[in-house]
């Protein structure tokens, strides 16, 4: 069985955020979230769960 690195997944992502945004989990203020990030250096990559969903960036709730 063959495994990704954390070497190999950063430069993965690095070369998709060249054409592409690249939504992932970062720390913001204490807290773990999903955001755009412009580097693989931003992303949390050791967290149990985040704070607020990933449904949360893409689903917007309407104005009612």
């Amino acid at each position: 069985m063959k495994a990704a690195t954390k070497k190999d997944l950063s430069t993965w992502l690095a070369g998709l955020m060249e054409e592409y945004t690249v939504i992932a989990p970062a720390v913001v203020e204490d807290t773990i979230l999903y955001k755009p990030v412009a580097s693989t250096d931003e992303i949390a990559f050791d967290f149990t769960r985040t704070d607020i969903s990933l449904k949360e960036h893409f689903f917007i709730a309407p104005d009612c």
